[in-house]
């Protein structure tokens, strides 16, 4: 077998391979040699087909299978040669000869990354959100907690509706057809509410508990009973009784309540501390991401297309899948595949190109992830989601998984070098980069 390896670019390599018409022949004989054994033909009895009847009748398919045969072994072998080491993709293989007599020839493309010599990554200068809690906030989701503890009660010192009120109605649509499939029983409304279809609270406003009004409402179009879109129609409408909302105090019996804790300002303190874990984590998350940003545009990298095109279907499937696992049929929604590899051809693009050039900083500097690192990883996400930390080795001894963590503990490491060796500046507000300029050029512009 003869094989020419020419780089064509960067991530590109053409490959030629020439094998042996004597390898396709012995294919080809065993091949014949098995159908021997098991074709039927008239006139014969099975396994005793002379083999001048086998070859005339199937010689033309046993070279096209041993081609495609001989073909797909050859490539295996080629990519284990020294110079291909490291490749990620190949094409499929384009035959140029040999497929009716003679050697084979044949050519496929290679692609493997591109060798980073990777620069610029340390003396970096970022901004970084200085985490506050500002006390406004931390009542915000006091209230948030008011509201989900917040019951309607009944109104006991008097009986007539008022505007704004809270409501328990009964009410059917007078007349036939659709009209008649407009009923509900003891249903709960707010007069104030925007929803509500035209007329009706204005006609129940001075109505009292237990009295029956009938009222003219006007529908909405469009309507879940189409003939009736846009209409005015009657409904006879029964108040059952009038609520209000019964908000609990902020106090101590809403934190016990809560069951988050014994008094409002133990309350409020674990707020505080959740607020600011959590806006931490977001500055944390928006400095690194401008690192990132920061290194990848000063160390361009060619994402190999093949690859590229791959991981982006790979991606489009993973999508797909996770609706179906939630229930949603998404062809219904009109998603088409296409369009959709289309949209996350850049995001995976994107992130190849972070990976390769964080991966690229962590061999120049010498940054690993050892079996003892994994552990510990594990150790703490079986911690963190309360499970025993055997399931959790058991889940990441998987190799597709085991390099995800490797992948997220190496990144993680890289980026906390690359932190490390950059100045940052604390603000209290990010501005985009784009912002900056539309001001500046706005400031500019002459009064007047």
């Amino acid at each position: 077998m003869q094989v020419e390896v020419t780089p064509s670019n960067e991530t590109t390599i053409d490959v030629v391979v020439q094998v042996e018409e004597s390898r396709v022949r012995k294919q080809v004989a065993a091949r014949l040699k098995e159908l021997s054994r098991t074709a039927k033909v008239d006139g014969f009895r099975v396994g005793k087909v002379p083999t001048d009847v086998i070859r005339k009748r199937y010689g033309r398919s046993a070279r096209l299978d041993a081609v495609e045969n001989v073909v797909q072994s050859a490539v295996v072998e080629v990519l284990q040669r020294e110079d291909l080491k490291g490749a990620i993709e190949f094409s499929r293989p384009a035959l140029e000869s040999g497929a009716e007599s003679g050697d084979l020839r044949f050519r496929f493309q290679v692609e493997r990354f591109p060798t980073i010599k990777v620069q610029g990554y340390t003396g970096l200068s970022a901004k970084k959100l200085r985490v506050t809690v500002p006390a406004d906030a931390v009542e915000a989701e006091l209230v948030k907690l008011q509201e989900q503890h917040t019951q309607m009660v009944p109104v006991e010192d008097r009986t007539v509706v008022e505007a704004g009120d809270h409501v328990r109605v009964s009410y059917q649509g007078i007349g036939d057809g659709p009209v008649a499939e407009i009923r509900q029983d003891e249903q709960e409304l707010d007069l104030s509410s925007e929803d509500l279809v035209a007329g009706f609270a204005d006609g129940v406003v001075g109505q009292s508990v237990d009295e029956v009004r009938t009222i003219d409402v006007t529908l909405p179009e469009p309507f879940g009973l189409a003939d009736l879109a846009g209409k005015t129609i009657q409904v006879e409408v029964r108040v059952l009784g009038i609520l209000r909302r019964d908000v609990p105090a902020l106090d101590d019996a809403l934190a016990r309540e809560s069951g988050q804790a014994e008094t409002i300002e133990e309350l409020r303190s674990q707020i505080t501390a959740r607020l600011e874990s959590a806006r931490a984590e977001e500055s944390d998350g928006k400095l690194r991401r401008s690192l990132i940003e920061q290194v990848c545009a000063v160390n361009p990298v060619v994402v190999p297309p093949m690859f590229l095109d791959s991981q982006a279907r790979r991606e489009v499937m993973h999508r797909l899948e996770m609706l179906k696992r939630q229930g949603i049929e998404w062809e219904k929604l009109g998603l088409n595949p296409m369009d959709l590899l289309e949209r996350v051809r850049p995001e995976v693009e994107q992130s190849i190109v972070e990976s390769l050039v964080l991966r690229a900083i962590g061999e120049a500097e010498g940054i690993e992830v050892s079996d003892a690192d994994i552990d510990a990883e594990c150790a703490v996400i079986a911690e963190r989601v309360k499970v025993p930390v055997e399931t959790v080795r058991q889940r990441y001894a998987e190799p597709e998984q085991r390099e995800q963590l490797v992948s997220r503990l190496l990144f993680e490491r890289v980026l906390d070098f690359v932190q490390s060796k950059a100045t940052i500046e604390l603000v209290d507000e990010l501005v985009e980069a784009g912002a900056d300029a539309s001001e500046a050029a706005a400031a500019e512009q002459p009064e007047g």
